[in-house]
């Protein structure tokens, strides 16, 4: 980077930061899903790579992983659908931050991304969706809606308000009529953000508790951000192939271990084992105790009853996704 990019850079860094920084975050996301999913950089990540990234995805996020609702909007699913979104949020992102303020700004944008996939979670329960676009829609919305109420006015009033409606329709038009468009997140955060316009002023606030709130607010939402990607990274649902090359191979041992008599024969199929999760690993484990005690210790009749159990979870979690592969 030259000096004068370098320039560029900063200047547009501290104009928006939570806009330059979003940007960011989602090349960084999108780059990892195409290196660690063996993608290519046109098509991006596979959906079950995009679902193992933190993809809304409904069966999951019923399950108890709410932080998909977040982390879905920093994924994307090709390049140019991360292109259109971020030129889309650089455009209106930028305004929307220098007017509202960087405080307003992130907690905006959360909102209304989070509101498109709740409404996702409710229309397309069983479908992975990802993009940042429901969250940019909130924000044509709150432009839409302050152009309105007044709250633009003097303010790049031409940039607001029912300037803004063409493109709103024409959008919407797009999204119902073009197949893998998920219409219901651009209403949600569109809608979201039309009523966040009439609710939140563009105004400084100059009233010292006012200013620690939004301060707060701010802050709060980077930690929600940050702790959502981590929650996923942590419990990183592995992919659809480790879950059936594991469960066939389970299968196959507990079929050769209840028709011989020496179990200890057995004892290669523990290389062939790869558990992923905790209680992949717990199942291994009984295996192997199983078979260095030649069938003692547990019995197969217990070590059946535990894989039929994780059997019929596994089935719950990941039967639709394998059905949307």
């Amino acid at each position: 980077m030259n000096y004068t990019n370098r320039n560029r850079f900063v200047f547009l860094f501290e104009q928006a930061p939570m806009t330059i920084s979003i940007l960011i975050l989602n090349a960084v996301m999108y780059l990892l899903t195409v290196i660690l999913g063996s993608g290519n950089i046109w098509n991006g990540g596979s959906t079950g790579t995009l679902i193992q990234f933190g993809a809304q995805y409904g069966p999951l996020v019923a399950s108890g992983e709410w932080y998909r609702l977040i982390t879905a909007n920093f994924l994307h699913g090709g390049l140019m659908h991360i292109f259109f979104n971020s030129y889309a949020l650089f455009y209106f992102g930028i305004v929307v931050e220098k007017i509202y303020s960087s405080q307003k700004f992130i907690f905006i944008y959360l909102i209304t991304g989070v509101m498109g996939n709740l409404l996702t979670q409710i229309f397309y329960t069983n479908v992975p969706s990802v993009g940042a676009s429901g969250a940019i829609f909130g924000l044509v919305g709150l432009m839409f809606s302050a152009g309105i109420n007044g709250n633009m006015r003097g303010r790049l009033s031409g940039f607001s308000g029912t300037a803004l409606l063409p493109m709103i329709l024409i959008n919407l038009f797009l999204g119902f009529t073009t197949p893998g468009i998920n219409n219901v997140a651009h209403i949600g955060g569109l809608g979201t953000g039309f009523l966040l316009g009439f609710l939140i002023s563009p105004n400084p606030e100059f009233r010292i508790w006012q200013k620690r709130l939004w301060l707060t607010v701010k802050y709060v939402c980077i930690i929600v951000i940050i702790l959502s990607i981590a929650l996923n990274f942590i419990n990183f649902t592995p992919s659809v192939e480790k879950v059936i090359t594991f469960h066939n191979t389970y299968i196959r041992v507990l079929s050769d271990l209840s028709t011989s008599s020496d179990k200890t024969r057995y004892a290669y199929y523990l290389n062939l084992l790869e558990p992923f999760d905790s209680k992949t690993r717990h199942l291994k484990d009984q295996i192997e105790k199983y078979i260095n005690t030649n069938g003692s210790l547990p019995t197969l009749s217990e070590i059946s009853s535990e894989f039929k159990t994780w059997q019929k979870e596994v089935l719950e979690k990941y039967d639709l996704q394998l059905q949307s592969e």
